[in-house]
C-alpha cells in the first residue's frame, strides 16, 4: 500500500477487498483498486483508477487511466487520455487527451478535444471533433460534426482562415 490511503469496503467471499495502492488514494466498494497517487475509486465494484489524480465513481469494471482522467459510473467505460471523461453508459472510451463520451454504448472520443453525446457506436476521431448521439456516426475531420443521425461519416475539414 501507498502512504496515506484510505479503504473501505468487505472481503468478499475469496478474500479480495479493495486496494488502494497509490499515495494517498482512497478506494470505496468492492474489489476496487486505486494504484495512482492521488486516484480514487468511490463505489461499484472491480473499477480500476491507475492514472495520477484519476478517478472511477461507482459502476462496474470501468478504468481510468489518463492523468486526472474519470468514469462516472456505468459498466465497462475507459478513460485513457489526460483529462478525459467517461460518464456512464456502457463500453465507452475516451482516449484522447480532453475527450469526452458522455453516455450511450460503444462509443469512442478519440480525437484531441473530441466528445461523443450518446448513442450506439459512434466515434469522434478528429481534433476538435463531436458526435451528438445516433447509430453507426463517424466525425473524422478536423472540427467535423455529426448530429442526431445514423450512419453517416464526415471527415471535411472545417478551418477557419484569416483574410
Amino acid at each position: 500500500y501507498g502512504e496515506a490511503v484510505l479503504a473501505v469496503g468487505l472481503l468478499d467471499e475469496d478474500g479480495d477487498g479493495n486496494c488502494p495502492s497509490g499515495d494517498g488514494s482512497v478506494t470505496f466498494g468492492r474489489r476496487n483498486t486505486a494504484s495512482g497517487d492521488y486516484a480514487t475509486v468511490t463505489g461499484g465494484s472491480d473499477n480500476t483508477a491507475y492514472g495520477y489524480k484519476s478517478s472511477v465513481t461507482g459502476g462496474n469494471y470501468n478504468d481510468s487511466s489518463g492523468w486526472s482522467s474519470s468514469v462516472t459510473g456505468g459498466y465497462d467505460n475507459e478513460a485513457s487520455g489526460w483529462y478525459s471523461s467517461v460518464t456512464g453508459g456502457q463500453s465507452n472510451e475516451a482516449s484522447e487527451d480532453y475527450s469526452t463520451v458522455t453516455g450511450g454504448r460503444v462509443n469512442e472520443a478519440s480525437g484531441w478535444v473530441s466528445s461523443v453525446s450518446g448513442g450506439v457506436n459512434n466515434i469522434a476521431s478528429g481534433q476538435y471533433s463531436s458526435v451528438s448521439g445516433g447509430a453507426q456516426n463517424k466525425a473524422s475531420g478536423y472540427s467535423s460534426s455529426v448530429t442526431g443521425v445514423s450512419f453517416i461519416f464526415i471527415a471535411t475539414q472545417h478551418r477557419r482562415t484569416s483574410t
